[in-house]
């Protein structure tokens, strides 16, 4: 988690053995970071967290799981990803074979075929990472915002919390208890690494609410139709790395929210390698509905080489001053990615 992991939650630096490598060693373009490798990170960390109830645990869990692991499936659900690359230039990916294992584009089906189930078992099993119930401590923990309805049992003390989200579209979250009787337990609310303000409510009066290890505790007499609100407040981060990682060197990466965002050809045009942007450009987040659905779009401003006619067929040249352009780059979550057909794509961008 502190020298080996990716940026998506990805875990795997080389394709030979599918194997960690040395410390900081993350090269983005011949990683392996499997499908797989992304599902045991999650399950992993929830493990972690049940043994040791603290944020730091479930904020990889979710990195791994809104990155890592949605990436491995199309948006048409019949496309997969075993090798989840940060950075992909399709004519290198076919002609060296140091790049062979990576894919441009998600196949029908895999030679080795544990990407897909595992992936399917993952999301069909979301409940038991959104919520975890702890019998001796009598704590009901919320991991994740998502819409959903878990019924839980203390000791033959039954309930019901329904959440109401619509996010990242939307910044509020509700949590109602249901019970024609009134229970006593914890609810513990996970505050997220990525929400610049997290103000808990209960009932619309600011609750009384004990913060440890990056969660909200409510200890109460649960009555039915009691409702806790919130709002996350997601910006747009900039990431950079450790010095020691090489590959990201001169480079950042943008999140919003859990997600890893990164720039596609397609929409930015060929060569992503040479635009640069600034940690302190202007961005913006843009709502677009398009082929990919409906998605949070992050806009920036971005300076690009101009392609010179004098390079020719010059490999090298003597103190040439590149001429730079302004260009708005455009960036889409990174689990949609190679979803437009075969082009370039890039998490991290050259940092001016």
């Amino acid at each position: 988690m502190k020298r080996k992991m990716y940026i998506t939650g990805g875990v795997g630096s080389t394709v030979s053995g599918e194997a960690f490598t040395g410390d900081y060693d993350l090269p983005n373009d011949t990683m392996y970071c499997e499908t797989c490798a992304a599902v045991g990170m999650v399950n992993f960390a929830a493990s972690m967290y049940r043994n040791d109830p603290d944020v730091k645990y479930t904020d990889v869990l979710e990195r791994a799981l809104y990155n890592g692991v949605l990436a491995g499936m199309a948006l048409d659900g019949k496309h997969f990803f075993y090798v989840n690359p940060l950075e992909v230039e399709p004519d290198s990916c076919h002609h060296n074979p140091g790049k062979g294992h990576v894919k441009t584009v998600r196949p029908e089906w895999l030679g080795c075929a544990c990407c897909p189930p595992n992936f399917t078992r993952t999301i069909s099993a979301l409940g038991r990472y959104i919520y975890t119930k702890n019998i001796q401590t009598k704590t009901l923990a919320v991991h994740l915002f998502a819409a959903s309805t878990v019924n839980v049992d203390f000791d033959h003390e039954f309930f019901q919390i329904e959440q109401k989200s619509h996010f990242p579209f939307s910044k509020k979250v509700s949590l109602t208890y249901r019970s024609q009787k009134k229970n006593s337990f914890n609810l513990s609310i996970r505050s997220p690494n990525w929400s610049q303000r997290f103000v808990v409510k209960l009932n619309g009066e600011l609750a009384d609410a004990e913060f440890a290890k990056g969660y909200f505790n409510i200890q109460r007499e649960w009555k039915d139709e009691d409702e806790v609100t919130f709002e996350l407040d997601p910006a747009i981060l900039t990431i950079t790395s450790h010095p020691k990682v090489q590959a990201d060197a001169g480079k950042m990466a943008l999140q919003y929210g859990p997600f890893v965002y990164c720039a596609e050809s397609i929409d930015n045009g060929s060569n992503l390698s040479q635009y640069s942007v600034s940690p302190y450009a202007s961005k913006k987040m843009v709502v677009k509905k398009s082929d990919l659905g409906e998605l949070n779009l992050i806009q920036i401003e971005a300076s690009k080489r101009k392609e010179s006619e004098a390079w020719q067929d010059k490999l090298y040249r003597f103190d040439h001053l590149e001429e730079e352009i302004k260009e708005t780059l455009t960036l889409i979550p990174y689990f949609a990615w190679g979803n437009r057909g075969e082009n370039e794509m890039t998490v991290w961008l050259k940092k001016k």
